[in-house]
């Protein structure tokens, strides 16, 4: 495991203080708490039949996925740190919390390339990108999928079989570092053309409604992106210099980078819900939906309950009967002297 970003992440709190590492926990359970509610919330408005019928929210909706597994992945490091010095079942929970690692990080990275070259095809040839059929959209997304899941069980297959054989983990760990910046290398790219393409391209045709609204989705989704590998360079840093030199990392980086860098990570999954709801008003009318349903719902339990138990709404008034009469009765004695 020496090249994988998991292994720093559960192995950086075996010389920890148990203060720090009740802290540690607090933050990841409060980061994975939201991290796993915004995106459920997230999947449910996107998977609405006004969001549905664009075929470009479909990779949106992988990426909102990715980022609902990485909540998951947050609540298993906080398990493994409240376990950080029990022997029985640690090697367990550390394979799973590698796959697990691994699989949400890969899905995140080549989802938001999917959705950089969309954007592209979309802002180049918007005409030929309309008439791409769905079923190109979900080969692409099964495509990513494929690609996320082959990493982490090569990873963790040769773990479990071939421990001490570590060419394989060197094979797998320059892989992910050359695959992860071709990745970056082709969102950069894509956007830098988009942006060129918008700027100084576009000023001889008239904005209607239609391309307006694909520069507003292109550019949500480039704050996304951005935001994606801001938070994603301090853990790519670690892969690099774990493929290149594992024994310079106690030297290079402090003990608290390991845990930082993590939590960026892991953050910039909730930070895409927090995009989302600020950058896209549907997005955000049908929160107002949701909320509006959840509060008609509080409302019919409180008159169901009323009706199953009317002895509470008669004690309760004549509570308040008894409470007033002896004021108006007092009122009209003094009124009569």
């Amino acid at each position: 495991m020496n090249f994988t970003r998991i292994s720093s992440s559960t192995s950086l709190f075996y010389n920890r203080t148990w203060n720090e590492r009740v802290a540690w926990a607090c933050v990841y359970s409060v980061e994975g708490i939201l991290i796993f509610a915004g995106n459920t919330l997230a999947l449910v408005i996107f998977l609405q039949p006004s969001f549905v019928s664009k075929k470009s929210i479909y990779f949106v909706i992988s990426l909102t996925v990715a980022d609902l597994i990485t909540g998951v992945t947050v609540m298993l490091a906080v398990n493994s740190i409240s376990k950080v010095n029990e022997e029985k079942g640690l090697a367990t929970i550390e394979i799973v919390q590698l796959w697990f690692d691994i699989f949400s990080g890969c899905a995140s990275i080549y989802s938001l390339t999917a959705i950089a070259i969309e954007r592209f095809c979309a802002i180049f040839w918007p005409f030929k990108q309309r008439l791409v059929k769905t079923r190109t959209y979900l080969i692409s997304i099964g495509a990513v999928w494929f690609l996320s899941l082959s990493i982490p069980s090569v990873t963790i297959l040769h773990t479990i079989c071939c421990p001490g054989d570590e060419s394989l983990q060197i094979a797998i760990g320059y892989f992910m570092m050359c695959f992860g910046l071709s990745c970056i290398g082709t969102v950069v790219l894509s956007y830098l053309s988009i942006w060129i393409k918008i700027s100084y391209c576009n000023r001889q045709i008239q904005p209607d409604l239609a391309n307006r609204r694909i520069k507003r989705l292109t550019t949500t989704l480039l704050l996304v992106t951005l935001v994606s590998v801001a938070t994603l360079v301090p853990n790519f840093v670690i892969l690099i210099v774990q493929v290149i030199c594992p024994t310079c990392l106690s030297s290079l980086f402090p003990r608290q980078y390991y845990a930082i860098a993590n939590f960026l990570f892991y953050a910039n999954s909730f930070a895409n819900f927090i995009i989302y709801t600020c950058r896209m008003r549907e997005f955000r009318s049908e929160i107002a939906k949701i909320f509006c349903k959840c509060v008609n719902v509080l409302h019919f339990f409180r008159k169901c309950q009323r009706n199953v138990n009317p002895e509470l709404n008669h004690d309760s008034n004549a509570s308040t009967v008894s409470q007033t009469q002896p004021t108006l009765i007092g009122m009209k004695v003094l009124h009569i002297y």
